[in-house]
């Protein structure tokens, strides 16, 4: 240790650090965030999805680096957000791939490892600003061998898959509810029980129902973890891109910040209407709280529900349609 001491200390490394802090000057580098603020976005078991959300909307002046890397991280918290584990992990791919950009900028794709090559690349590409604050805040090279593999993390979003059909789906039948059920005297209320209801009808009519969806228990336990981010999950299947949806390149791991950016607006706009228009309705009044939370400041951008047809139509029917009262009162 006292070698190591002796190392640091020494007035050759001074003259080192000295010589790359000039050198690092010689490189213009985008905004990164302010000091620590990416440690309480990423640095507890919780990810700062509302923080994220107002950063990746705000400037885009910000370091294209970070904003890959918060992007990342936004989109396995929304798959997955009980644990931390999985956006952890995509934010450290998202890092490896932004040095390993900058490595690949200053020729080490092609060309073999020089002293030269990787001061540039570590320096005056990727900067000691990013490294303190992001490689850091992650947990270094640690961190970056303990992430899942994208194979593995693959594997897990299709084992959630029937989750997640089945958390778009309640949240379809309450926009359609928000939508055309306006009357309180009529219709009940938007809500997780109503859907499990109209679910229960739908398991007789769809031979696949038990892949594509998933059971009560199953469903409640999920929908009370994922309040965060269920509006963020249902806006983001909304928005198609080509021949799938916003919400499956997320769950592929296909989703960028700089090959989908131009689609950020949308989807923050519709899940704040998700929480200003159908869960401002919802019999659960906590749903609007959190998302109003989540999406601060975020303008609403109003959508129509997907359409569905025949056995299921009738049953969002007939489940938020009350009963009427069979028993009059007269006056005696």
């Amino acid at each position: 240790m006292d070698d190591i001491r002796d190392l640091l200390e020494s007035k050759e490394l001074k003259a080192v650090v000295e010589a790359i802090e000039r050198f690092e000057k010689l490189v213009s580098h985008p905004a990164l965030l302010k000091e620590g603020e990416f440690q309480k976005i990423a640095g507890g078991k919780k990810l700062g999805g509302d923080r994220i959300i107002q950063i990746l909307v705000a400037d885009p002046a910000y370091d294209s680096g970070v904003r890959e890397i918060l992007g990342a991280g936004l989109a396995a918290w929304i798959i997955d957000p009980q644990y931390d584990k999985p956006w952890h992990g995509a934010m450290c791919r998202a890092a490896m791939r932004h040095m390993n950009g900058a490595e690949d900028r200053v020729g080490l794709k092609t060309e073999f490892w020089t002293l030269e090559h990787d001061i540039v690349a570590r320096y005056a590409f990727t900067g000691t600003e990013f490294l303190r604050e992001i490689y850091d805040g992650l947990g270094r090279y640690q961190a970056f061998l303990e992430a899942n593999p994208k194979d593995t993390v693959r594997f897990m979003a299709e084992e959630l898959q029937p989750v997640i059909n089945t958390i778009v789906r309640t949240i379809q039948y309450m926009h359609f509810a928000a939508d055309n059920f306006t009357d309180d005297a009529r219709y009940h209320k938007p809500s997780l029980n109503r859907a499990v209801q109209i679910f229960a009808g739908l398991k007789e009519h769809l031979p696949n129902f038990s892949t594509t969806f998933v059971s009560r228990s199953v469903l409640h336990a999920h929908w009370s973890a994922s309040k965060d981010t269920l509006a963020l999950v249902y806006a983001a299947d909304s928005i198609h891109i080509g021949r799938t949806t916003l919400l499956q390149l997320i769950i592929d791991e296909r989703f960028s910040v700089a090959m989908h950016g131009s689609y950020l607006n949308r989807w923050f706009g519709r899940a704040a209407h998700v929480g200003s228009h159908i869960f401002a309705t919802a019999a659960d009044t906590e749903l609007k709280k959190i998302t109003r939370k989540m999406l601060h400041g975020i303008e609403p951008a109003p959508f129509h529900p997907k359409e569905f047809g025949g056995k299921e139509y009738q049953l969002v029917h007939s489940h938020y349609k009350k009963r009427e009262n069979k028993f009059r009162s007269f006056n005696l």
